[in-house]
């Protein structure tokens, strides 16, 4: 008996065949792995030892599909094929229900190269031209190197559309026990049109990412040379004043339990996400950074999605001194606060935006997909990726004395509070990324902000 395992996005849109097995008691006497040239067995034996536990037919075959699946994500392989077979036609065989499986798998190229789009939600889509070695000494040591270009960018306008503003060049190694290691070096060139400046980062960031307790840790120091430049002939004295350069030097961590069932447009789950920066390590700007991230999403009667979400932080110098520009926290925009322009909430002076010390932002949302295709919703179309919402946003940002005690001065955040409404159309794209078209309803807003009332579209990350 032989059976292969195949997902069903690799049947070309075929309908998937049912088979149905009679389960019974098997013992697995024998796992192979093919295909293997330069990837090292050591480095993918232990993804496959499950397996061995599996006392009955419908187990191995599950496991095996597990074992299939971690295989793929180590991202080094570009297929792998699942074959089983009985063993009865081994001499010596130790059981008359022996069992062996066989993993084919197909390694990548040794380089690779791929051109895309990639958005956030805090910067300008950009395009990327990126060369890839996947697995370059046989254990999934991962180089990429990647040159990009922001899309709109006024700073270097002249260079035309295909030159590159950004390159950074990264170099993993993963370990057996579900650990990385990353260095990466950068430049990257950014357009704040809310504050008239451009900013040039240059630096160099080592990361090592682990597992503890089923959530996944970061630890990183960053060192970065700034330099802060104006974008136009109207960028205002307070802003003017941080011109040139400026160094910093931080400890990061990031803790994420994130237990959503997909990463875009979530149907049920819950993330929750923090990180610290205690920048000044060594020299350059000393200051403590916090940042919290919350979501939970419910589907009921299988059609409306219920998602709430809420972000917040703060930025404590570590003296009297106050905090660059370029390191405070701003609010506003198509993804987060909608209803108003990016960036463009808080302090100003003269139409340039500020930032602040403190913030948050928290957002409701009912989702139900488009009303003529209500019935089919979820039958596989691409009308999948659509859905209709309405949206309730409120944040506020606070920006400090800093030469008077803090806690007297939190009680601001909850005056002159940010709020927004409206609907409109969220697309899922490529399942990296959100599309949205919204008309929006700014209901209290402070002056000087910059607001956007009717529609407004936006290209993000954010489930906010």
């Amino acid at each position: 008996m032989v059976l292969q395992a195949k997902e069903a996005e690799d049947l070309n849109d075929e309908e998937p065949t049912q088979i149905i097995v009679m389960d019974k008691p098997c013992v697995v006497e024998k796992v192979h792995i093919s295909g293997l040239n330069k990837t090292k067995s050591d480095y993918v034996i232990g993804d496959l030892k499950s397996v061995m536990d599996s006392n009955t037919f419908n187990s191995a075959y599950e496991r095996s599909l597990e074992c299939r699946s971690r295989l793929l994500q180590k991202g080094i392989f570009s297929d792998v094929e699942v074959i089983m077979d009985t063993t009865s036609h081994y001499e010596g065989r130790k059981s008359s229900e022996g069992l062996q499986i066989l993993f084919r798998v197909k390694e990548k190229r040794a380089f690779t190269g791929e051109t895309r789009t990639e958005m956030s939600t805090n910067d300008q889509p950009c395009w990327v031209l990126r060369l890839i070695s996947p697995n370059l000494f046989g254990r999934g040591e991962r180089l990429t190197t990647s040159f990009s270009r922001k899309f709109g960018s006024q700073s270097g306008i002249n260079d035309g559309m295909w030159s590159f503003n950004d390159f950074s060049i990264n170099a993993a190694k993963p370990f057996n026990n579900g650990s990385l290691i990353q260095l990466s070096v950068l430049k990257d060139k950014q357009d704040c049109p809310w504050n008239s400046t451009s900013l040039t980062t240059r630096g160099a960031q080592v990361e090592y990412q682990f597992s503890l307790f089923n959530n996944l840790h970061t630890v990183a120091w960053q060192g970065h040379w700034r330099e802060l430049g104006s974008l136009n002939n109207t960028t205002a004295l307070p802003v003017r004043e941080e011109f040139g350069h400026s160094v910093k030097s931080s400890l990061l961590h990031t803790v994420t339990m994130d237990k959503t069932d997909r990463k875009i447009l979530p149907f049920n789950g819950f993330l929750v996400k923090m990180s610290e920066e205690i920048a000044g390590i060594g020299t350059g700007d000393r200051h403590l950074k916090e940042n919290v991230e919350l979501q939970f999403h419910k589907t009921l009667f299988d059609r409306v999605t219920f998602s709430a979400g809420m972000r917040g932080g703060f930025l404590a110098p570590f003296d009297n001194s106050e905090p660059k520009i370029v390191d405070k926290f701003h609010i506003g925009g198509p993804m987060t606060l909608r209803g108003f322009q990016m960036n463009q909430a808080g302090p100003q002076v003269d139409g340039d935006f500020l930032g602040g010390h403190c913030y948050w932002l928290t957002g409701l949302h009912a989702y139900t997909p488009l009303p003529f295709y209500w019935k089919k919703f979820g039958s596989g179309s691409w009308l999948d990726g659509f859905r209709v919402h309405g949206f309730v946003n409120a944040g506020n940002l606070l920006s400090f004395d800093t030469t008077k005690p803090v806690k007297g001065q939190l009680n601001k955040l909850l005056e002159d509070v940010r709020v927004s409404y409206g609907a409109g159309l969220v697309y899922n794209f490529m399942k990296s990324a959100r599309l949205e078209l919204n008309f929006c309803l700014p209901l209290r807003v402070t002056a000087g902000d910059n607001f956007s009332e009717g529609l407004q579209f936006g290209i993000g990350i954010s489930n906010i």
